[in-house]
Order: C-alpha cells, then sequence, then structure tokens
C-alpha cells in the first residue's frame, strides 16, 4: 500500500490490489466471509516487512480459513503516511464491503474483525452515519473489535499527536466511545445494527 493506485481509477481496478483473500483448500463451501482489518493508522499495512515472510495477517487469513472455514479477507486501508484523514479508513472499509458484496453476493454471514486502530475503523463505519447507507447495504452480521482505544478522552503521549493526524483536532469527539454517546442521546441507536463483542 506504499505505492498508492494513482487517482480517477475504478475501485474495481484499485481493491482487488490491496486485499488478499484466503479460502479453505478443504471445504470449498465455506458459508462465512470475515473481513479483518489491520492493527495503526500509521503502521497498518496487511504485510508487515519488519516480520519474516509477513506471517502477521497471512496467518490470520490461513487460520480463519483452515481452521475453521471462513473465507477470510485482508485489506490494507489508507494510512497517516499516505495523508489518510478521518474518515478514509472507514471509507475504505466501505469500499471493501461493496467489492465484497459483488464478489460473493450478499447471502452469505459478513463479519467484521479489527484489531487496535482497526477496532476503531470498524467502529467509526459502524458508528459514523456517513457509513450508514454502507452498513444497510453490505448486510453486516456483526463486528469483533479487539484492544480498540475506545475512548480518547485524557490519552498521553504521544497518543494525541497521532490521533490529531488522523482525526483533527476534535479527535476526542470522534472516538467511538464519545459517537455511541452521541447516537444513545440523539436515539438513533434504534434499528437493525449488526451483532457488536468489543474485547
Amino acid at each position: 500500500m506504499d505505492q498508492l493506485p494513482p487517482l480517477g481509477r475504478s475501485i474495481w481496478e484499485v481493491i482487488p490490489k490491496t486485499i488478499e483473500i484466503y479460502a479453505s483448500l478443504l471445504n470449498a463451501k465455506s458459508k462465512d466471509v470475515i473481513l479483518a482489518t489491520s492493527y495503526e493508522d500509521v503502521e497498518g499495512n496487511r504485510v508487515l516487512n519488519g516480520i519474516p515472510s509477513g506471517l502477521v495477517y497471512r496467518n490470520l487469513g490461513y487460520y480463519f480459513a483452515e481452521k475453521h472455514g471462513f473465507e477470510t479477507i485482508i485489506p490494507d486501508y489508507r494510512l497517516v503516511r499516505h495523508s489518510g484523514k478521518y474518515p478514509s479508513s472507514a471509507d475504505d472499509i466501505a469500499l471493501v464491503l461493496a467489492y465484497t458484496k459483488m464478489r460473493f453476493g450478499d447471502e452469505r454471514p459478513l463479519f467484521l474483525l479489527g484489531n487496535s486502530a482497526g477496532g476503531v475503523n470498524i467502529l467509526s463505519w459502524l458508528l459514523d452515519d456517513t457509513f450508514w447507507e454502507s452498513c444497510v447495504k453490505s448486510k453486516v452480521t456483526g463486528l469483533i473489535s479487539l484492544s480498540a482505544l475506545m475512548d480518547f478522552d485524557g490519552v498521553s503521549a504521544p497518543l494525541p499527536d497521532v490521533l490529531t493526524q488522523y482525526f483533527g483536532k476534535e479527535y476526542v469527539s470522534r472516538s467511538p466511545l464519545a459517537q455511541l454517546r452521541y447516537l444513545a442521546q440523539s436515539g438513533t441507536l434504534e434499528g437493525d445494527l449488526p451483532a457488536l463483542l468489543l474485547l
């Protein structure tokens, strides 16, 4: 993802080059799809060059596909070093979900799994009203957010600088907890939302 595709290209040209799809070799009729997003807005590539054979996320794809029969998609998304600004990572998730629907249809259960900043990104996708149409159309069954920073208020250095780079000066109001509180107070949490598991 360090070499971003040129602007003005169709999503269908870009997305297949920035994701990896893992399918079980033993179970050709996998029923479920997992979209797993990575861990940091600064260093969140699906392939980490400092890890031998890039096994961090490739391991995850193999594990879910071969051990549990989940077809697994691991995408890249725009990072701070790519001039990514809120809500670009959630927008990238929406684009991959549109591609996933085109590739797999919407008859199979689809789960989002995000670790650390990836967990924040999937919650931004779920809770920011910019993506409600994507949320409805994608028919995501459930979200699992692992080790995500839920509250940005009072965080210690260097987090304020990193959060400001991505979320802007109003970063506290864009935390998952702040967004949940806003939706609860405005009464917009009602309706068919995907199941949510926070770990």
